[in-house]
């Protein structure tokens, strides 16, 4: 029955006061931390915004509330102050939390290259972050939502022009797919391979600029650090 209760949640059907005492004491019930957690998130994010937020604030547990509060604020991504203060309320998520909305923000603007594209990016962290550090966090943002959405085989054109991020653009594909195959640590575990080894974890063009970017990935994932 909880479960049933909990998907109907996400289908957009409003459960039952009944219901929801259920849930609420069956959460209990369950002896596994985790799964706990989940349950009482779940329970809280079924209110809905605003009610919401007062289900989150009551969970107990550290990591499962902060949870909470993000998955709240990304409810609410059309309400940039809302987000704002929610992402701050998901404590040690709070940058991640941010992230993710200039992640969501910044996906609609990949038809852009370059100088454009970086510059709406920056224009989107700073909305939400401030100019200070709306820097470094559309360049990371950048790298990771462009890795996320470039296919096979991975050319320096996937880079969408955006030349001085293109390594960190690769290394960022690399790690992806590390994780992916649950490869560990990442990336240094390709650096006893041979150039020609490593080339085939990400498959590339072999046009003399790709190869060029990869070399500099490599040297740079692969020299001890200072």
């Amino acid at each position: 029955m909880i479960l049933a209760i909990l998907f109907a949640c996400f289908r957009g059907e409003p459960p039952s006061n009944d219901a929801m005492a259920y849930v609420e004491n069956r959460c209990n019930d369950i002896e596994d931390p985790s799964l706990q957690g989940e349950c009482f998130v779940f329970n809280a994010l079924s209110f809905g915004y605003p009610d919401a937020e007062k289900h989150c604030h009551y969970i107990e547990d550290h990591k499962w509330k902060s949870e909470c509060f993000f998955l709240l604020a990304d409810t609410v991504e059309e309400d940039l102050n809302e987000t704002r203060r929610l992402c701050e309320r998901s404590d040690f998520l709070r940058n991640r939390c941010l992230s993710h909305w200039i992640k969501g923000q910044t996906q609609a603007k990949l038809e852009l290259s370059g100088s454009e594209l970086m510059r709406a990016a920056n224009d989107v962290a700073t909305q939400i972050v401030g100019q200070e550090a709306a820097d470094s966090m559309s360049k990371r943002v950048l790298i990771e939502v462009i890795a996320k959405t470039t296919h096979f085989p991975f050319s320096i054109a996937d880079c969408r022009g955006l030349d001085e991020l293109c390594v960190d653009i690769y290394l960022e594909i690399v790690r992806l797919q590390d994780k992916k195959n649950n490869i560990r640590p990442i990336l240094q575990a390709h650096c006893s391979q041979s150039l020609s080894e490593r080339k085939e974890v990400v498959q590339i063009n072999p046009d003399t600029e790709t190869v060029a970017i990869i070399d500099l990935a490599w040297e740079r994932a692969c020299s001890p650090s200072d």
